[in-house]
């Protein structure tokens, strides 16, 4: 008889101690139960090892690590990979959820396609509305194969891309990630998943992606409260060690890259150049130097169209937080909350 496939679970976990336990939860109700939940507390200084070691002594499948000091979610989930047993390892974030089926659709998926990494469509999840807000895109086919051009054209709003695969929180072949010896990059806070599943692609592995919404993400900015997240670190840490992994991505890779992903890989290291600028602009304005900060971004052309383009997303992201509003509300209260502003509009 075929032995299952077994997963490993690996959950960075920092200051979350009342959403962790339902993010465990999830991996513990899963119809294909995995074979360990591996949380990875990055420094905490809240209650969330208290939360976990109490969960732990009713489930001996999960597994706690403690590192000091905080070293951010990649040196956290490296921690956790080292630690892992099974033949796939998953990572989950501890603001996060999934479906009860998902670990058991992705092996199928995995199964059928002889995938080293499969991800799934996500379920956006509005935390300080505690409400789903939809999936991040709707599409007919049953999976679709990835390649590095594709995976970085759609970190561009202007892209065919129906939302930034960068996003993907994936079931990876831990036999894959141990011949190549891969990890994450603990240099970077922000985007080290996609610089991890662009290293997976560039390195051979083939990535599989399903449009089933399996995997509950807790977005940064509510689209329904459009409150910022409490336990998002996607803002306010340096672009700069991403622009540099990007030149190094390029210099390891660059040769073996098709034309188009090359490309891409190029746009995505200006990118992040830019915004590493826009980092220092800030640096300067928040200093009280408005000279320098007008002469810093004048200098730079790109740069002033990108903090336009910036003010223009906030207006856009007001507007579409009020429309999933006034979507999810019932009809006799969007009524009202559309003639309370109508009314403000004209007084």
């Amino acid at each position: 008889m075929t032995r299952s496939p077994t997963v490993s679970v690996i959950i960075a976990a920092y200051n979350v101690e009342d959403v962790v336990g339902r993010a465990i939860e999830s991996a513990l109700s899963q119809t294909a139960p995995p074979l360990e939940i591996i949380v990875a507390d990055d420094g905490s200084r809240d209650g969330t090892v208290e939360t976990v070691r109490r969960l732990a002594e009713a489930h001996p499948e999960i597994r706690i690590l403690s590192q000091e000091p905080n070293g951010g979610p990649s040196r956290s989930r490296n921690r956790g990979l080292e630690m892992a047993r099974g033949d796939w390892v998953a990572v989950l974030d501890a603001d996060d959820a999934w479906r009860s089926d998902r670990l058991r659709r992705l092996l199928e998926i995995a199964a059928a396609t002889g995938a080293d990494y499969v991800a799934d469509n996500l379920t956006f999840f509005d935390l300080a509305a505690a409400r789903e807000t939809g999936p991040a895109f709707q599409a007919d086919w049953e999976y679709l194969s990835l390649d590095v051009e594709m995976l970085l054209r759609s970190e561009f709003p202007s892209s065919a891309a129906k939302f930034p695969l960068g996003m993907m929180k994936p079931l990876v072949r831990r036999a894959f990630l141990e011949e190549k010896g891969l990890r994450y990059d603990e240099r970077l806070r922000t985007q080290e998943d996609l610089l991890f599943t662009a290293e997976v692609m560039a390195l051979g592995g083939r990535a599989v992606l399903t449009p089933e919404p399996l995997y509950i993400y807790s977005l940064p900015i509510g689209a329904l409260s459009n409150r910022l997240s409490p336990h998002s670190h996607t803002y306010g840490y340096p672009s700069a060690p991403v622009a540099k992994a990007f030149e190094e991505f390029l210099e390891r890779h660059g040769p073996e890259l098709s034309p188009g992903a090359r490309t891409w890989a190029e746009a995505c290291q200006r990118k992040y150049s830019l915004y590493a600028s826009a980092q220092e602009a800030k640096v300067l304005r928040h200093a009280g130097r408005p000279v320098a900060y007008l002469g810093y971004v004048g200098a730079r052309p790109a740069l002033a169209g990108m903090l336009i383009r910036s003010l223009l997303v906030r207006a856009g992201r007001r507007a579409r937080a009020l429309a999933v509003r006034l979507r999810l509300a019932s009809p006799d209260k969007s009524a009202q909350l559309y003639r309370r502003r109508s009314t403000a509009a004209m007084s």
